[in-house]
């Protein structure tokens, strides 16, 4: 019996040195992970691109996007170069309700605003 019983405290002395270890190791790489805990868009500026349809003159563009990115929460609106159709207008919020305002003023104008991943 006595054998027996140095044989289960020999299991648990491995099978319980064998768990803290893989608990601590668990708990260090935890602490150093370098991926960022969100996709897409992970802080401001954000960007939400604006489209318009095919035809759509730049000046035509330009005014649509003055006048809806008027709210504090734009801070910036990167026009396109030539030969490209797309805004970009830099938010300090993403897609809530901070945002619909905006978003909702660009559809209701005829663009085409889209948060991208």
């Amino acid at each position: 019996m006595g054998a027996v019983l140095a044989r289960y405290r020999v299991a648990f002395v491995i099978f319980g040195a064998f768990g803290l270890t893989l608990a601590v190791l668990l708990a260090v790489s935890g602490a150093h992970s370098s991926s960022p805990s969100c996709a897409g868009q992970c802080s401001a500026p954000y960007e939400l691109d604006v489209g318009f349809r095919p035809g759509t003159t730049p000046a035509t563009a330009h005014a649509v996007v003055r006048h809806c990115t008027r709210d504090p929460i734009v801070v910036g609106v990167r026009y396109p170069n030539p030969g490209s159709e797309e805004t970009v207008v830099r938010t300090s919020q993403f897609n809530n309700d901070e945002t619909k305002p905006v978003v909702e003023c660009l559809i209701h104008a005829g663009a085409f605003p889209a948060w991208p991943d």
